[in-house]
């Protein structure tokens, strides 16, 4: 099934779920830079983490969103 069935045919939650993941590989970096770090490959592990860990919660966030204005 689609992972975000309630916004078949809208593109405003379908957008706001992929919004977060740029955002978190966005901070990710600025905490390299400020920490002093370099990107090596168990921080772009992390990375690849932090992005999916923030797309799924921002996909939980939405249809439970859409639940509510439905119910």
């Amino acid at each position: 099934p689609p992972p975000l069935p309630p916004a078949r045919g809208r593109p405003g939650p379908a957008a706001l779920t992929f919004v977060p993941g740029p955002l978190a590989l966005v901070g990710g970096v600025l905490g390299l830079a400020l920490g002093g770090e370099y990107l090596s490959v168990p921080a772009s592990i992390g990375f690849i983490a932090l992005f999916g860990i923030a797309v799924q919660n921002a996909l939980v966030l939405v249809n439970h969103i859409v639940y509510l204005i439905r119910v």
